[in-house]
């Protein structure tokens, strides 16, 4: 009876009844292990016995061989006796393997030898002392280990930890949609897989879409497979670093489609990013007193904001991005202020932010309240010709309006883009300095975007006169010398990333969407 309860308590407290002294032997002359790795290894005991807790034992198995990996007896190793015989349990309660009850002797004797009197140990292995010779054939290896896909001979190396399914999350969306815009009537469903790896003890996480598109027919041959997000990221709270692509939009802009003027209106880009978090405060620390909580500082570099066929990797495209971020509360109104710089090597066009030399954007975000903001954004995308490529943008969003029985609109948003300039030269707001007659004056444009839910199917609205001024989208061979054959970049986008292109400022697009995610 005094076993099973011991049992019961083991299995269903995660080792509680583990005792956590061991009786230290002297160290071994010449063996030195490093801080670092010392953090390592308790860090796979600390995740083994997680997976223990949660039944995962072919996941605790590893990580608590790894965390034993180092040979002999040290002062620190506070935690083998527990890692030892919470091996042993699983061998022997919880293994298919035709030596389990073996290994488990080898285990609760390895916890003897450092703690004789650990309680779970001295009774458990009286139920394979049966195995006590073949445990011992298993001990006089040079390696004994219990599980052959992890071998671990150097006190110096450290195997990686294991993935494993509790490690990621992963959501599916399907969207269809009906675009009437410049390319003409579009009708297109969406697949998109988003993979998660979750913020583990290394700090490290990973996230991955991939979005498949096809066009109305009868076809089963998909139009495109895209990778539009792939990222690595190492996360602390004074620090964050990710590499690979992502989509860097909101970091530049509040806006919704239009904004983001230092780097053309680009949306997913390839590089890399580092945030630096720094916190002060300002005045006393009340409800209605002056605050500013984290200011924060971004970094971002990419090789070329170009399209793949005009991209070369000899530094002449490479893109420098810094923003200076900070917010500020003031009688609850939180307003965000950023502050957007950008530099360039190569002047490719001299209307543009890829001048080969400066370019910034002044944006502000007021929130009125949890359901109502308004934002706007200032923008020279080169400053050495400002009366000539500035441009504006500003916007309302209202967000979670109402629910009625199983109808719920979601959020609506209103924005308009202002260009401040009105010159002939410059292609990006609609001149076409070799052909006169092609050239169209610029105007305001403006965006309307709703969102509603039909219980769990959501259904996206999005109307705009937009013709993709101050984007790359406007670059053609009609109005510049280039190359290629079509546009050099993307233009503006809502936020599932459909492209809306009105074919002049004096008639509208339209999209309708309806998706679901699972």
């Amino acid at each position: 009876m005094i076993k099973k309860l011991l049992f019961f308590a083991y299995v269903f407290l995660g080792g509680l009844t583990f005792s956590y002294s061991q009786s230290i032997s002297p160290t071994p002359s010449g063996t030195t292990t490093d801080p670092g790795q010392i953090i390592n290894l308790k860090n796979h005991f600390e995740q083994g016995m997680k997976d223990f807790q949660l039944n995962s034992y072919e996941f605790a198995l590893p990580e608590l061989i790894a965390a034993t990996s180092v040979q002999g007896v040290f002062p620190w190793q506070t935690w083998y006796v527990s890692s030892y015989t919470t091996m042993g349990v699983i061998y022997e309660f919880h293994s298919k393997d035709p030596k389990n009850k073996a290994y488990a002797y080898m285990y609760y004797s390895l916890a003897l030898a450092r703690d004789p009197n650990n309680v779970t140990a001295n009774l458990y292995i009286k139920d394979v002392l049966s195995s006590k010779s073949d445990a011992l054939a298993i001990l006089a290896t040079p390696t004994p280990l219990a599980d052959g896909t992890l071998k671990t001979n150097s006190e110096s190396w450290i195997p990686a930890p294991m993935p494993k399914d509790s490690s990621r999350s992963s959501m599916y969306s399907i969207n269809s949609f009906y675009k009437w815009d410049a390319s003409g009537s579009t009708l297109e469903t969406l697949g998109d897989i988003f993979v998660h790896k979750k913020l583990d003890q290394y700090s490290t996480t990973g996230d991955l879409w991939i979005r498949v598109s096809k066009d109305l027919s009868s076809s089963d041959t998909i139009g495109s497979v895209d990778l539009w997000e792939g990222k690595i990221t190492f996360l602390e709270p004074w620090l964050q670093f990710s590499v690979g692509r992502f989509d860097i939009f909101s970091t530049v802009t509040p806006g919704s489609f239009f904004g983001n003027y230092p780097l053309m209106g680009l949306h997913r880009v390839d590089g890399a990013i580092l945030v630096l978090p720094l916190f002060f405060k300002v005045g006393i620390d009340n409800l209605d007193s002056f605050q500013s909580p984290p200011l924060s500082l971004t970094f971002f570099y990419t090789p070329s904001l170009l399209e793949a066929q005009d991209v070369k990797l000899d530094t002449d495209q490479a893109f420098f991005f810094t923003q200076l971020r900070f917010r500020l509360n003031v009688f609850g109104l939180l307003s965000t202020f950023r502050t957007n710089m950008g530099w360039t090597n190569t002047d490719y066009f001299t209307y543009s932010s890829l001048n080969g030399g400066f370019t910034f954007s002044e944006a502000l975000d007021v929130t009125v309240d949890n359901n109502l903001s308004v934002y706007g954004e200032f923008g020279d995308q080169n400053p050495a010709l400002f009366n000539e490529t500035d441009v504006a943008m500003a916007g309302i969003k209202l967000s979670k309006l109402a629910t009625f029985g199983p109808l719920s609109l979601d959020s609506f948003c209103v924005e308009i883009q202002l260009p401040l300039e009105n010159s002939s030269n410059n292609i990006f707001s609609g001149a076409n300095p070799f052909n006169h007659t092609l050239a169209q004056n610029s105007a305001n444009t403006y965006y309307g975007g709703a969102k509603f839910r039909l219980q769990d199917i959501a259904f996206d609205l999005g109307i705009t006169n937009n013709v993709d001024d101050f984007t790359l989208n406007r670059v053609n061979q009609t109005n510049s010398i280039i190359p290629n054959v079509g546009p050099i970049g993307p233009g503006r986008e809502n936020e599932l990333g459909i492209p809306i292109v009105s074919p002049s400022t004096n008639v509208f697009a339209f999209l309708f969407d309806a998706g679901i995610n699972f």
